[in-house]
C-alpha cells in the first residue's frame, strides 16, 4: 500500500461487497493511517439471509438515525439501523462504527454504477479525498462472470464499475475466503490482470492488522474476513 499512500494523502476505503467486507475495509484503512495517510470509510449495506431475510440491499430511505443524508449515500454511526418492512436490522457497517467509534458512509446500490459513482464522487469532494479503494473479501470482483462457483458478485461488480470511473483501486483481501471462487482461481485472475499491468502491489497482514481485525470481528459478523485472521493465528484447514 505504500505504493499509493503517502503522508497527508486521504483515502476513501469502501467495502464493495457489503456485509462483513467492512471488517477488512477497516483493517486496510487503519493500515493506511499507520503509513501516515488519512482514511474515511464507506460501505454497501447488503446483509446475508441470516442477518436480514428480506432480499436485496438496504435502501438509503430505510436507514434510521443517520447522521447525514446525501445524494445516494448516508453517513451513519453506532445508533443507526435499517427498518426493513417493520423489522429492525443492525447491519454490519453500523456494528463496525461501534467498534471504531467513527462514522461510516453507506452507499446506495439501487442507483447502479452511475449512482454509485455519483455518491463516491460527492463523498470524495466533501471529505477532500485523494484516492478511492474498494475492498473485496474473497475476490468475486475478479471473476469473469461464467464461473460455476460464483454466487454473489453483483455488489462487487457495481462498486468495481464505479471505481473504474474514478480511477480507483481494488483491494482483494484473503482470496477465496468467502467460500465461492477458490483461492487458486482468484490468484489465477490476479495473474491475468498482472499480465495486463493492473497489479499495483501485494501486502501481507501484520500483527497490528490481526489485533485490530480480531477486535472488529467481535462486533461484525464475517466468516470471509475471519479466515485470514485464523490463518494468521496458525489455524489450518483441509481434510
Amino acid at each position: 500500500m505504500d505504493c499509493i499512500a503517502s503522508p497527508g494523502k486521504k483515502a476513501l476505503v469502501v467495502a464493495a461487497g457489503g456485509g462483513g467486507d467492512i471488517a477488512s475495509a477497516v483493517m486496510i484503512a487503519k493500515a493506511l493511517e499507520r503509513l501516515g495517510a488519512r482514511a474515511v470509510l464507506g460501505s454497501v449495506a447488503w446483509e446475508r439471509y441470516i442477518y436480514d431475510d428480506l432480499p436485496g440491499p438496504i435502501r438509503i430511505d430505510e436507514i434510521r438515525n443517520a447522521v447525514e443524508l446525501g445524494e445516494g449515500y448516508a453517513l451513519i454511526n453506532a445508533g443507526s439501523y435499517a427498518d426493513r418492512q417493520g423489522r429492525r436490522v443492525v447491519f454490519q457497517a453500523a456494528r463496525a462504527t461501534a467498534a471504531i467509534n467513527e462514522p461510516i458512509y453507506i452507499i446506495d446500490l439501487y442507483g447502479g454504477v452511475r449512482g454509485f459513482h455519483r455518491a463516491i464522487k460527492a463523498i470524495a469532494e466533501r471529505e477532500g479525498v485523494d484516492f478511492v479503494i474498494g475492498v473485496d473479501a474473497g475476490g468475486d470482483s475478479l471473476a469473469s462472470g461464467c464461473e460455476d462457483d460464483l454466487w454473489s458478485p453483483l455488489s462487487d461488480w457495481v462498486a468495481l464499475g464505479a471505481l473504474a470511473l474514478v480511477d480507483g483501486y481494488l483491494a482483494v483481501h484473503s482470496p477465496g475466503s468467502d467460500g465461492e471462487l477458490s483461492q487458486e482461481y482468484v490468484l489465477e485472475r490476479v495473474d491475468f490482470f498482472a499480465r495486463m499491468g493492473g497489479l499495483v502491489g501485494a501486502r501481507a497482514m501484520c500483527s497490528e492488522d490481526a489485533s485490530l481485525l480480531e477486535r472488529i470481528l467481535s462486533y461484525v459478523g464475517s466468516e470471509a474476513s475471519r479466515i485470514p485472521l485464523l490463518a494468521f493465528r496458525g489455524v489450518r484447514g483441509g481434510s
